[in-house]
């Protein structure tokens, strides 16, 4: 969808990104950071995945 004004969207950097700030966190810190983003990473992948059922994976397709 476009921008009724024609603007270009703008995404910003997360502050994050830079390595200075990790670098500054303890290491205990910095894996729990690490944990959790891809915790949350996960979970945004499993919300945008199409619903799926495990009894069709596991049930043969009939045939005629």
């Amino acid at each position: 969808m476009r921008d009724p004004m024609g603007r270009r969207p703008h995404q910003r950097t997360l502050t994050f990104a830079g390595l200075d700030l990790w670098q500054r966190l303890s290491t205990p810190d910095r894996l729990r950071c690490q944990t959790l983003c891809g915790q949350l990473l996960r979970a945004v992948l499993d919300a945008d995945a199409p619903p799926r059922s495990d009894d069709e994976r596991e049930t043969p397709p009939h045939t005629s």
